[in-house]
């Protein structure tokens, strides 16, 4: 399904960075599964179990890389096991070595699959550092929350 379908049902994977959105996420309707320290192979391990158990949204967004690099075989697999799904991948704000590879890798792959979009959380984050703790890649609570929140329910909508 093309990303201009209607929203649906959500689901929010993803590591530390997803888990400070949670109250915010589930203001929309998006149900969230994300826990700190999580790596990228285990977020498509875990989004694709939800999706074999029945417990996934026709809505995916998914937020991985801030703990290391991406594969690019994990990505292809995530991408093809939710070909029936509208995906958003979300990018990485964060000041590690990674940052800029895993930004350089999601865009490519994902402009290879017409049901996947790109939400740029790095941009946005970038212009409002204010949004962020110190360690430059956790939202903090209120503003910094609803603007990864905000950006996320806005960059779902169909168009």
């Amino acid at each position: 399904p093309a990303p201009t379908e209607e929203v649906g049902s959500v689901s929010v994977m993803g590591d530390s960075v997803m888990a400070m959105v949670v109250p915010e996420v589930q203001a929309f309707g998006g149900g969230v599964d994300a826990v700190k320290s999580r790596q990228f192979r285990e977020i498509v391990d875990l989004t694709l179990a939800h999706r074999d158990s029945g417990a996934l949204g026709h809505t995916v967004v998914v937020h991985g890389g801030t703990n290391g690099p991406i594969e690019e075989k994990d990505l292809r697999r995530l991408l093809e096991g939710l070909g029936d799904r509208r995906v958003y991948l979300v990018n990485v704000k964060a000041p590690v070595a990674w940052e800029g590879f895993n930004n350089e890798l999601v865009p490519r792959i994902a402009g290879e699959y017409p049901h996947v979009r790109v939400i740029d959380w790095y941009s946005a984050a970038s212009a409002h550092p204010e949004w962020l703790y110190d360690d430059g890649v956790h939202p903090r609570p209120g503003e910094g929350a609803a603007g990864l929140a905000n950006l996320i329910w806005t960059s779902i909508q169909p168009g």
